[in-house]
């Protein structure tokens, strides 16, 4: 058998309906071999830790090292959209820190690691917090067992594997420059997001402090850059306001089915959008029954979401982008003015989206003319879309909508990771959305 070879054995089940005189049916002793080849390490681990802990299930096929009759029998009659896996944790196999781990978006990474298999938190830091638990921090996480937080400098990266780094714009070149080159980093900052290092120091105020690691870094859309994704070492992950905007966009420009000029974009945020520090402005006396636009014209978001569309669109494009603080802790909507491509019809937008995004878990086209609420996806990795007539002819309405901390943020931050280490996206990101 070749190196890197991984072998798992396989007992295949035939098709039976509940409720059929097969049903109680012993499995057929038949067992088949599946060999999987050229795997990365972390592919390979996780393979592993499947065969030798739990079951899993792929096409109807149960994988496991023993026979649990009831299950297996419950289990072939169930159909598989995906790979599923037990809910036990596998002793943390790989090892994750959590830089910046006192923000919201360090929160949610912890809320979602912890129902996650194979991830476990070995590191967290807080500058201003080193010291604390972090059930001090955030008081609803006092019973899980982890680790204190401790400034990055003091941090000890001898028995982690991957970073999430949740700092601030501009702290985080530097930092991730100095960890070791073993890592697999997600960085939800905007410090590797742009390509070009010299639109970093335009729209951030400061020159790029990491060049070298800029041509490396994987722009981490991943409906759109998967297969880039799973082989990077450095992934940065797009901020909320360009998720929101891209995911329905970037189809539609690939496949000019709209115009490059005239794109208009209003898009609505929850106050966590602007993170957890204090700020006047974020004072609930501020914010509360009340709407305001920021950053109008010059929002730092507008470079990345250009130079994504005009990736997609092979051409310069440039976009009216207008953002709004709501007086509601999480949620985001985009509601996007296109103008058509000649012959085409509102018609055919959705229907491409649809296609598009008819295997994706987490981006669902709405049918008939529901509009995407935030409330439907609040807690959630999903984002919602439509697309409707406007009153002026030639031009359309896509509505896209998100909770911008999750697939906003952490949740796709998460979803980067499990392409990273070769285990499946959706792994610890099944959970339903918040309602009410």
């Amino acid at each position: 058998m070749a190196q890197g070879t991984t072998l798992l054995g396989c007992h295949s089940f035939p098709s039976t309906p509940l409720g059929s005189p097969q049903e109680d049916a012993p499995p057929p002793p038949l067992l088949h071999f599946i060999f999987i080849i050229n795997r990365n390490p972390w592919q390979s681990l996780f393979l592993r830790m499947v065969a030798l802990r739990s079951a899993f299930f792929i096409d109807g096929c149960c994988f496991s090292r023993f026979q649990d009759k009831p299950k297996l029998l419950k289990a072939r009659n169930k159909p598989v959209r995906a790979l599923a896996i037990s809910s036990q944790k596998a002793d943390g196999a790989i090892k994750v820190g959590i830089l910046g781990a006192s923000g919201y978006t360090g929160v949610e990474l912890i809320r979602f690691i912890a129902n996650h298999p194979y991830f476990g938190i070995s590191l967290m830091t807080a500058d201003r917090k080193a010291g604390q638990s972090i059930a001090s921090v955030f008081p609803h996480l006092i019973t899980r067992d982890l680790p204190d937080l401790v400034a990055v400098k003091d941090a000890d990266f001898s028995s982690v594997d991957a970073v999430f780094c949740c700092l601030p714009h501009g702290t985080t070149q530097e930092i991730i420059k100095g960890l070791p080159t073993r890592l697999k980093i997600v960085d939800l900052s905007a410090d590797f997001r742009l390509r070009d290092i010299n639109d970093y120091n335009e729209w951030y105020g400061q020159p790029h402090k990491a060049s070298e690691l800029q041509n490396e870094a994987v722009y981490g859309l991943t409906e759109i850059y998967r297969n880039k994704i799973q082989s990077a070492r450095l992934v940065a992950n797009p901020g909320c306001y360009p998720t929101t905007i891209l995911l329905p966009l970037v189809p539609l420009l690939k496949a000019r089915l709209i115009g490059l000029q005239d794109i208009l974009i209003v898009s609505n945020s929850g106050v966590s959008g602007a993170g957890r520090s204090a700020k006047e402005a974020n004072l609930y006396t501020e914010v509360s029954e009340g709407i305001f636009s920021y950053g109008i014209t010059r929002h730092r978001h507008v470079p990345e979401i250009e130079q994504e569309l005009s990736d997609a669109a092979n051409s310069k494009v440039t976009v009216s982008f207008t953002p709004t603080l709501m007086p509601m802790s999480r949620g985001m909507q985009s509601t996007i003015n296109v103008q058509l491509a000649p012959g085409v019809s509102v018609v055919d937008l959705k229907q491409h989206l649809k296609e598009f995004y008819e295997k994706e878990e987490f981006v669902v086209v709405l049918p008939d003319d529901q509009a995407p609420h935030t409330k439907y996806v609040q807690g959630s990795n999903g984002c919602h879309i439509n697309v409707f007539p406007d009153r002026i002819p030639g031009r359309a309405i896509i509505i896209s909508v998100i909770d911008n901390l999750v697939k906003g943020a952490s949740g796709q931050a998460l979803q980067n990771l499990n392409l990273m280490m070769g285990i499946p996206e959706n792994t610890g990101l099944n959970c339903m959305p918040l309602f009410p």
